[in-house]
């Protein structure tokens, strides 16, 4: 029964209890005083829980007055009680001003500001500044933000932080391994001590502990411990129980040995072949500063009296692991350097799932049934995944002309490496696009014909497990006789994609032929032409992850991935009778080697869309005022690293 009906001199339950002698100056049970309201002047009853609250509800604040207050309140000089957030907050909370004087914080339920006024402790790194000289919101990790925002994301295996630190101090690392610096976290969601990396044992769900054990340094000062990329050049390092050693060359050379060395070392960074290797003179010893996340693994040169030593590592015989400890008496070390792209040919070994990313046995999101690979691209305009596309170079991308053609270049960002849309992890790289080209006999209307595009890249994309280049099909196949997949990130509703991720799913597809003979495409006069290819109706267990740009993947035997097609027309996505049309790739594969030959090299060039103001990493444009104002405005907050006291 409403609260209004009680004691309104009509009986309104069977049994009267709503109307008994005294009721005007009592309530129901569950409510505690009665008065006149602020609001409304209505004389009603009071819920329990809004006596003693610290807000006055009673004209006369009656509700308010001798209060014995909670735990998480504070008690006014007038008797009330407010929250400790309205404690010490730089306004007056309290009718007698009591609350903003003679102020020392609550630490159980408030932090202090460097100006000395205090906040509830749960606003702490929330991306949102209590505190009016921002100190609330200074030095803080990402792990803390998601705690306050996504608490999740978590330890859920899923590395979300640049810094990894959301998967740092989780229940499913052992006790042993709570040393941060002690802890090798394997992609995929397990902790292993750092002393079982490269033992010749695999530990991990992905293999990874036993995958990165020979690294070509490019150049001196460079980070060990940082997210894997893959170099063409530098000299050997190799990885033993978890400790980083440079390979010392033999005295006597063995040209057969070295050969075999390099030509690993080179396909272990997924190159082909190794160009030449040379034995470098070590005039100096090498030394390494003390491994950790924050400060991590720095190679420097320093005096050969220096006594801290790097271990030096002697070739036996050719064998990923067969290496022992020396003292380098040669004071040689051996520089390799593997065939790259050039000259029209790609020698980087192109199609790798180095992780397996594809496999149903080993999924990214362990409670989920993902699958993904290394070669997807996001192409984000203001800020926001529109399309999708595939690494084809180091600085091409290949996708679909009416992905261009619908969206803004000078906001335009290409996304690779991601884990999820929503945050930034230690894989992700971002680019802006230089030029984009359009296939010059493309058209949109009145049916889309010739849709693909190259977007060439401010800078080269670096290659690691997580960003890799696919290989391009140039023989001219029957699709609809090939084993063929898509990925993207799944159009969930028909006009906004909210998918996490890009998720592989299989297709059937149809030849030109095929297609063209299917009653639906008939009789809704649909153009497929010769240079494209369908799918047809699908089964009850589709999942539409295809979107404009979204490439068409065949795996050969050897295990390496193709692109075979891009998505061209998805408007019937949720048509389950009508077809997706693609465009078939290999009628364009002269196009393509020809523009990526030919096409002018762009240099790297700043943001200049967001004139007068601040550009985030997706795109999208902030106002110069919103850069370290203490709230974050960027997708990643990236528009709040800032320098602080």
């Amino acid at each position: 029964m409403d609260i209004n009906r009680y004691c309104n001199h009509r009986p309104d339950c069977l049994d009267g209890d709503d109307e008994f002698q005294n009721c005007e100056s009592t309530c129901p049970s569950g409510y505690g005083k009665k008065c006149n309201l602020r609001t409304t002047g209505e004389y009603t009853c009071l819920p329990e829980s809004m006596i003693c609250d610290g807000i006055s509800d009673c004209e006369r604040n009656e509700d308010e007055e001798n209060c014995k207050c909670r735990e998480d309140q504070f008690q006014c000089n007038d008797g009330a009680c407010k929250p400790w957030s309205l404690y010490c907050n730089s306004m007056h909370d309290c009718l007698d001003f009591s609350d903003e004087t003679n102020c020392t914080c609550n630490v159980k339920y408030q932090e202090t500001c460097h100006d000395g006024w205090c906040y509830d402790k749960n606003h702490r790194c929330d991306g949102k500044a209590q505190c009016a000289d921002l100190s609330d919101e200074y030095n803080c990790t990402c792990a803390e933000y998601l705690s306050k925002t996504n608490p999740e994301k978590l330890c859920d295996y899923v590395q979300d932080c640049a810094d990894r630190t959301d998967e740092l101090n989780c229940s499913y690392i052992p006790t042993n391994l709570k040393n941060k610096y002690d802890t090798f976290l394997c992609y995929g969601g397990k902790a292993l001590d750092r002393s079982k990396i490269c033992d010749g044992n695999v530990d991990c769900p992905m293999g990874d502990d036993e995958y990165h054990c020979y690294f070509l340094m490019p150049k001196e000062g460079y980070d060990l411990n940082k997210p894997w990329v893959f170099h063409d050049a530098g000299v050997i390092f190799v990885q033993s129980k978890g400790s980083w050693g440079i390979v010392c060359a033999p005295s006597i050379e063995n040209n057969n040995s070295l050969n075999a060395l390099a030509e690993h070392v080179c396909k272990r960074n997924l190159f082909q072949y190794s160009l030449f290797f040379c034995i470098q003179q070590q005039s100096t010893r090498i030394v390494s500063i003390k491994i950790n996340f924050s400060s991590v693994d720095y190679i420097s040169r320093v005096p050969l009296d220096d006594t801290q030593q790097i271990p030096t590592y002697q070739l036996n015989s050719f064998n990923p692991i067969d290496f022992v400890q020396t003292d380098c008496p040669s004071k040689q070390t051996i520089a390799v350097m593997c065939k790259s792209e050039g000259s029209g040919i790609k020698f980087i070994l192109c199609g790798q799932d180095p992780y397996k990313l594809s496999s149903p046995s080993v999924s990214l999101l362990q409670s989920t049934a993902m699958r993904t690979l290394p070669f997807f691209a996001s192409i984000y305009t203001d800020g926001k995944h529109r399309c999708a596309g595939i690494i084809y170079q180091r600085r091409w991308i290949l996708t679909s002309a009416s992905c261009v053609e619908k969206n803004d270049l000078f906001t335009m960002r290409v996304r690779v490496g991601q884990q999820r849309n929503s945050s930034l992890s230690p894989f992700d790289q971002f680019f802006y696009v230089a030029q984009a080209i359009k296939h010059s006999m493309y058209k949109s209307t009145p049916n889309v014909e010739h849709d693909i595009a190259l977007l060439q890249l401010h800078k080269n994309i670096q290659y690691t497990p997580f960003v890799q280049p696919i290989c391009l099909s140039n023989s001219k196949v029957d699709v609809s006789k090939l084993d063929t997949h898509t990925i993207g990130m799944g159009r969930l509703r028909r006009k906004t994609i909210k998918a996490e991720h890009a998720d592989l799913t299989r297709l059937s597809v149809k030849n030109a032929e095929i297609c063209k003979s299917n009653l639906i495409v008939r009789l809704e006069k649909l153009k497929i032409a010769e240079n494209q290819f369908c799918t047809l109706e699908k089964d009850k267990s589709y999942l539409c992850q295809g979107e404009t740009g979204s490439p068409v993947l065949t795996q050969y035997s050897n295990g390496t991935w193709a692109v075979v097609g891009l998505t061209t027309d998805v408007n019937y996505c949720f048509k389950k009778k009508f077809p997706t049309i693609f465009t078939d790739l290999s009628h364009y594969s002269e196009w393509i080697q020809y523009t990526t030959d030919n096409a002018s090299k762009q240099k790297e060039k700043k943001n200049v869309h967001c004139e007068g103001s601040s550009s985030c990493l997706l795109g999208n444009c902030i106002e110069n005022t919103s850069v370290c104002d203490g709230t974050r405005d960027c997708a990643f907050g990236e528009d709040e690293i800032c320098s602080h006291p």
